[in-house]
């Protein structure tokens, strides 16, 4: 009866394979078409020609559901439940697709619409200039664009046009709509940015779509943005200069993290007392009584531009002075000047030595000096540093220089120089205070035309030329500490930078000089030389601690340090590199153009190292004791 039974259930069993198998040959082609329409799979296949067409359609979760249907029918509970899934999940996929779908085509009308608005904008400014251009001389106040203007701000449109939101009724009736930056022509717009800032620029790019896209279309006014800000590099990356602002950022970004290579070059036998980076020209003084030209790796053009071995070696000296060289300065591609202790002046020629620094020729050159000035009557100090300023652009031969030194009562005194030789101008009154350094302003702004002297009795003076001196005015004075002396400065546009014997710096605001903008204890010891430049705003210093700090100005935030084993005499700078003048007679220069993705910090390396091996020996000393 058992035998029965078994039997039976083997003949019903045999009656259901076949729809089972149907069944399941149904779901497997349901598997694979689903496949389909996996990304992952198609990105792996894409090789053999699969593309991936979409997510899948409804139709497909449709039979999914009704071969579940069957498959419950049969009492397959737990194959039926998986179809049931998948057709479930096909439909929230097409759901969120859907959804994603809607929210782009509302962000494209958000944008069809602010691109209508604009254009209405621009319109509405050439009707306002049509009605200008058209009205007659006597009526000649904007009062008819005005109006129009007035009309315009009454539509709910220009409410996001606006760049700077005025509450309409803030405006009296005989006064003038408030001036839309986005109502001006795209020229003037793209002028306009030229002369801004990078941030500002980068900025003004985020605050709308319509900016952004006009940035993205021009590529002069990138240009523009990276050479008035002194940016490197000062040349088109493959055709584009959007592409070389953005290799700046990175530059910006070696500074803020040190990511720099250090290279030292030895050229003197003493001291480097002062140093000056012109383009691809580092002008170097020291005490051995030299100075010294050294083409460095070249920026100014395209890297890997005319690149031979001579580069990073001396090319060219000059040879003169009977004392150590105190100040040294490129002047233009063919003249370059100098002063020593004891209060000689010379000025160089070194134009041969910089348009042949690119050839592959080792010979030193010697610069041929052009005129010399002794300094060292007792009514004129010694020229223990000196500035010069341009007087005419179309002259490159005349220069206003302003020497200062160690008179007891004079101790500044201004020069005018030209290709016949140096004349007096006149003498400035330092109050019987000493002038460590002294510098013409440059850019534009408050200090424009003056010249300024740190002076040993923690005051700054300064003197406007435009006016006439007797002789015993002392200028205006800033004080700039309670005690200690003025050791350098920096001055341009309307910012004053000092750095102080007790190491201290501080950034002065010319137009408001009561109390700095910044102060900052940046060094242990004696603050020696400050370079700046604005534009870029970035400043350097170094000191006898024997460190080169990079600051943010105006604000005074020291965002790296780099160190060296003895005291630094003087620094340069430009947008990829900084250089050092050592006490050791060594100049050091850190280039901050680096491959970022490459780059290995060998200095931090060493230092770790040396904490390792200092670890071990105590760990070892420690071991030998308790034996």
């Amino acid at each position: 009866m058992a035998v029965e039974e078994e039997t039976e259930f083997e003949d019903e069993e045999d009656e259901l394979s076949p729809e089972l198998e149907k069944l399941q040959d149904q779901f497997q082609e349901l598997c694979r078409r689903l496949k389909l329409h996996d990304k992952g799979f198609c990105d792996t296949m894409s090789s053999t020609g699969v593309k991936h067409p979409g997510p899948a359609p409804l139709t497909l979760a449709e039979e999914f559901e009704e071969l579940g249907a069957q498959v419950l029918g049969v009492g397959a509970d737990d194959d039926g439940a998986l179809c049931l899934h998948f057709g479930l999940q096909i439909r929230k996929e097409h759901a969120e697709t859907e959804a994603r779908e809607e929210r782009l085509q509302c962000f494209t009308n958000e944008e069809n619409e602010r691109a209508a608005q604009v254009l209405s904008a621009l319109k509405l400014h050439a009707d306002a200039a049509a009605v200008l251009s058209t009205s007659s001389p006597s009526d000649q106040k904007f009062s008819k664009p005005a109006a129009l203007i007035r009309a315009s701000l009454e539509d709910s449109r220009w409410d996001s046009v606006l760049l700077h939101d005025v509450p309409r009724h803030a405006i009296p009736a005989d006064e003038d709509a408030p001036f839309s930056f986005l109502s001006l022509p795209d020229e003037a717009i793209l002028h306009v940015l030229g002369f801004l800032g990078h941030i500002d620029v980068g900025r003004l790019g985020c605050t709308c779509i319509y900016l952004h896209s006009l940035l993205a279309q021009d590529d002069a006014t990138w240009r523009q943005v990276q050479l008035r800000g002194r940016r490197h590099p000062p040349y088109p990356l493959e055709g584009s200069w959007k592409l070389a602002f953005t290799h700046s950022l990175g530059l910006d970004e070696s500074w803020r993290q040190r990511r720099n290579q250090l290279q030292s070059i030895a050229h003197h036998s003493d001291h480097v007392s002062s140093v000056h980076l012109w383009k691809d020209m580092l002008l170097a003084g020291s005490g051995d009584h030299t100075l010294s030209l050294t083409p460095l790796f070249p920026r100014a053009t395209p890297r890997g531009q005319n690149c031979h071995t001579t580069y990073n070696s001396v090319a060219g000296i000059c040879v003169g002075h009977k004392s150590a060289v105190s100040c040294c300065q490129i002047l233009n591609s063919s003249r370059a000047m100098s002063a020593s202790v004891d209060g000689e002046l010379r000025f160089w020629d070194i134009e041969n030595i910089v348009m042949g620094y690119g050839t592959e020729s080792r010979v030193v050159q010697r610069a041929p000096c052009l005129w010399a000035v002794s300094l060292n009557d007792p009514v004129v100090p010694s020229s223990l540093t000196f500035d010069t300023a341009s007087t005419n652009e179309h002259s490159a031969g005349s220069y206003k220089i302003a020497c200062g030194g160690s008179h007891p009562e004079f101790g500044v005194h201004v020069f005018d120089a030209g290709p016949a030789g140096v004349y007096p101008e006149v003498a400035l009154h330092t109050a019987h205070a000493e002038v460590y350094q002294v510098q013409w302003a440059r850019g534009v702004g408050a200090a424009a035309g003056r010249v300024f002297a740190a002076c040993t009795d923690s005051r700054v003076r300064s003197w406007d030329l435009r006016m006439a001196y007797t002789g015993n005015d002392q200028g205006d004075t800033i004080a700039v500490c309670e005690r200690g002396i003025v050791r350098c400065l920096q001055v341009e546009d309307n910012f004053l930078c000092t750095g102080s014997a007790d190491g201290s710096l501080h950034v002065f605001d010319l137009r408001k000089m009561s109390e700095p903008l910044g102060r900052m204890r940046g060094h242990t010891d004696c603050v020696n030389s400050l370079a700046l430049d604005l534009r870029l705003g970035w400043m350097v210093s170094g000191g006898d601690d024997g460190s080169v700090a990079c600051w943010r100005v105006p604000s005074l935030r020291c965002v790296s340090r780099m160190t060296c084993p003895i005291g630094v005499m003087a620094v340069s700078m430009d947008h990829s590199r900084v250089i050092a003048g050592c006490e050791d007679s060594t100049l050091r220069a850190w280039d901050f153009d680096v491959d970022q993705e490459h780059f290995f910090d060998v200095q931090s390396l060493r230092t770790a190292l040396g904490m390792i091996a200092s670890k071990n020996s105590w760990q070892t000393a420690v071991t030998n004791s308790a034996r």
